[in-house]
């Protein structure tokens, strides 16, 4: 039961199909700067992690996707140039 409860906050209310609808950016840690990406769309899967290659527009009508940085902001991102502008290294 508390794994299902678990699932759940991984999945993008606009999908729900698949077990998760992100991944984690591996080059980010704890002591990473503050506007690298940590958390971000993706299609579906689980355990998934990397960069802006597995980053989806999909998910959203209008088209877009959330990432989560690691100061704790989210943003949500609409176009190529913007994902690509981000901190990812």
């Amino acid at each position: 039961m508390l794994r299902r409860a678990a699932e759940e906050a991984f999945k993008c209310p606009g999908k729900r199909e698949a077990r998760s609808y992100y991944a984690m950016n591996p080059n980010c840690g704890a002591d990473s700067a503050g506007d690298m990406v940590l958390l971000f769309e993706t299609k579906g899967g689980w355990n998934q992690h990397g960069g802006p290659e597995l980053f989806t527009f999909d998910n959203h009508d209008p088209k877009g996707g959330c990432v989560l940085l690691n100061d704790g902001t989210v943003k949500f991102i609409r176009a190529e140039e913007e994902l690509h502008a981000l901190r990812w290294n």
